[in-house]
């Protein structure tokens, strides 16, 4: 055991503090083709840990997570260029309300990220 909840079992307590939220593909060993949800502070502590065998991209199996917990997505996802695994990562609020993320909201509306 680790000791690091599951990111669906993250209290909204604990959730004030995360910052991003990162996502890999396992590809060896016995949980070969799971999908790694993590869920970090600002200083790159592992608040959260998810591992799912959710189909998808690492995206998708994110943005399902993150959809049944605390946090919400509120930037984009970008491949992070450290470590040896693909990892994508965006950053992570607290969810405004349980039906809609305001981000997902605005996105749908075509603003977020519209120039002035």
């Amino acid at each position: 055991m680790t000791g690091i909840p599951s990111v669906l079992e993250l209290t909204r307590d604990d959730a004030v503090s995360a910052d991003t939220v990162s996502a890999y593909a396992l590809e060896e060993g016995r949980q070969e083709g799971m999908t790694v949800v993590e869920v970090f502070d600002p200083h790159h502590v592992v608040l959260a840990r998810t591992i799912t065998d959710a189909v998808g991209s690492r995206e998708r199996v994110a943005d399902a997570v993150l959809e049944r917990s605390e946090l919400e997505r509120c930037s984009d996802f970008a491949v992070d260029p450290l470590g040896k695994r693909k990892r994508v990562v965006a950053a992570v609020t607290l969810r405004v309300s349980p039906q809609r993320s305001a981000y997902e909201a605005e996105r749908e509306h075509g603003t977020y990220g519209a120039s002035a």
